[in-house]
């Protein structure tokens, strides 16, 4: 497809190789900018022919994982000297209205910020059948409820975007479910708290909440890193 359309593609000589080099990379970060991968495949080589013998079996996991991971904190992780803090996008924090392109402003937030994306695919007809029962519990809500009431505009979006997600599954789209995670990175403590509130202010800016994966940090890791594990409870 992307010689069809007059792009060059790049192949690799050797694939697997390719793909540790990726790993091992993404798990060092710090790392891997001063030790090459081959330099890291021979220390180990080294020392296990030390401990083991003349002929050391080096595994995957051996060459990918990095010196350190810390765990022990409630709103980041330490993995290879870097600190990672996972944030993602609560059901209430996205925007209900929002133009083409609207995920631009976080896919270019600029160094040490990343984006992960999950979707997954409802089937229709069991869809169909909760959206007609949630519009019938939000009309009666309605019902009860006054104009003055603080929940009146709430409920009354609700019923609109259940008709309006009926709509498109009359007209043959696909319902989806979405997660946004948001990945910071950065040096040193202070200068993730820093990009974190920077990433925070970005979002209000276009009126959306973001928030840190507190306490499930790990669980956030497990997700966005290569092992793509999104765990229910996220």
């Amino acid at each position: 497809y992307f010689q069809h359309c007059d792009n060059a593609v790049i192949t690799h000589e050797d694939e697997n190789a390719f793909l540790m080099e990726v790993l091992y990379t993404i798990f060092n970060r710090e790392s891997s900018e001063h030790i090459p991968l081959r330099n890291r495949i021979r220390d180990l080589q080294v020392r296990q022919a030390v401990s083991t013998g003349p002929e050391p079996e080096i595994t995957i996991p051996q060459v990918i994982a990095p010196e350190s991971v810390d765990l022990s904190h409630g709103s980041h992780i330490v993995m290879d000297g870097i600190y990672h803090s996972y944030l993602m996008v609560p059901s209430q924090g996205f925007n209900s209205r929002v133009v083409a392109g609207w995920t631009s402003f976080m896919v270019n937030a600029g160094e040490g910020i990343d984006v992960d994306f999950f979707f997954q695919r409802e089937p229709k007809d069991r869809i169909q059948s909760k959206l007609g029962q949630q519009i019938r519990i939000n009309r009666s809500r309605i019902k009860d409820a006054s104009d003055t009431n603080t929940d009146y505009d709430d409920i009354e979006g609700a019923i609109k975007s259940g008709y309006f997600l009926k709509q498109g599954l009359a007209n043959y789209e696909d319902f989806y479910y979405a997660n946004v995670f948001i990945t910071v990175t950065a040096d040193s403590l202070e200068n993730l708290e820093w990009r974190i509130a920077e990433v925070k202010r970005l979002m209000v800016s276009q009126d959306m909440d973001v928030s840190v994966c507190r306490f499930r940090q790990e669980l956030a890791m497990n997700a966005v890193m290569p092992f793509c594990k999104l765990d229910k409870t996220l």
